[in-house]
């Protein structure tokens, strides 16, 4: 771990203040940051926090929806990422959704087997104009995709996703899209990657039926 890192993940861990009032949470928000939600990060955000601890600093049935967005695979699988989703189940409110994007395994493979690879890098070069292979062949791109520099720690599909999420306790976990997505938070703005990008929905079970925050059907 580099010294600039591990000063951010120090600072991080700081105590702090929580405003109550938010009840939408955004994890890994990056340099993305949306209105009406909590949005929490390592540096530079509303709320900063080392993630990859796993145990967060809210009270428990808080949240009455949870997104993460390309974050998730920067995390390790049973050390990490488990524990974070437990804690996430902890703290989103009965009936409450948590939704997570990341890389999906079976678009990306897929588009390598069938020889569509050129269709990610254009893609690729629209969102990010500085964008280049540096001339080597195009199935390095799969080596940025899978490891990103040595920051991706995993890759998903459904079956994964689904097994991480019911581990924890979620329920009726299903695939959506980015534009049901944007139906149901217009404050989310549009990262256009879904061809290599998986979303998925859970639902944290509500017995008592006394609360239903899942907007996207």
């Amino acid at each position: 771990m580099t010294p600039k890192i591990f000063l951010k993940k120090s600072l991080a861990r700081l105590p702090k203040r929580f405003d109550s009032s938010y009840t939408v949470l955004h994890l890994g928000c990056g340099k993305r940051k949306y209105q009406g939600f909590l949005n929490v990060d390592l540096w530079g955000s509303d709320f900063n926090l080392d993630l990859s601890r796993g145990s967060l600093p809210f009270p428990d049935n808080q949240f009455q929806m949870i997104l993460s967005q390309h974050f998730i695979e920067h995390l390790e699988l049973e050390t990490e990422l488990i524990p974070l989703m437990n804690d996430l189940y902890r703290i989103v409110k009965p009936g409450g959704i948590v939704i997570l994007s990341t890389p999906d395994i079976k678009k990306i493979t897929r588009a390598y087997i069938d020889g569509n690879l050129n269709n990610l890098i254009r893609s690729r070069k629209k969102r990010f104009k500085n964008f280049s292979l540096n001339g080597l062949p195009n199935s390095h791109y799969l080596n940025l995709l899978f490891h990103q520099n040595g920051e991706h720690k995993n890759l998903f599909d459904f079956e994964l996703l689904s097994y991480v999420l019911k581990c924890s306790g979620f329920s009726k976990v299903k695939e959506i899209s980015e534009r049901k997505l944007i139906a149901g938070f217009p404050t989310i703005t549009p990262r256009n990657d879904m061809d290599h990008t998986i979303i998925v929905q859970a639902t944290k079970p509500d017995n008592t039926r006394s609360f239903k925050a899942e907007v996207i059907k």
